[in-house]
């Protein structure tokens, strides 16, 4: 049986494309959080952040929400998360994650499911 790990977030920005966090604010003609920003381009590829960062982590609960470092929650048919993987990580979302200098944990296993 194979042990579950989260996929770490390689900067897709899809989750702030889709709404704010606790921190956030929602800009709806731009469809995305107003502190979505990008913060590096490789070959071609929109590598997004948050201009909020630095702020948000030192704030009580931020382990929570947003979680940065704690993985990609919206990394199912995520285009652009793949084109990252493939160009930066060559297959690997940990090498991406890495190579980009993206925030990671250490990988805690998920939960179980009852029939694994």
């Amino acid at each position: 049986m194979q042990e579950q790990f989260p996929s770490p977030c390689v900067g897709s920005g899809r989750c702030c494309k889709s709404s704010a966090c606790a921190f956030g604010e929602y800009d709806h003609e731009a469809q995305q959080c107003r502190y979505l920003v990008v913060e590096q381009r490789v070959e071609g590829l929109d590598i997004y952040g948050c201009s909020r960062y630095a702020f948000i982590v030192e704030q009580p609960g931020a382990q929570w929400n947003p979680a940065f470092g704690a993985g990609c929650c919206q990394n199912l048919f995520n285009e652009h998360r793949e084109a990252i993987i493939t160009v930066v990580g060559q297959g690997s979302a940990t090498r991406a994650a890495i190579a980009l200098g993206r925030p990671t944990k250490e990988a805690v296993p998920l939960p179980r499911l009852p029939h694994e």
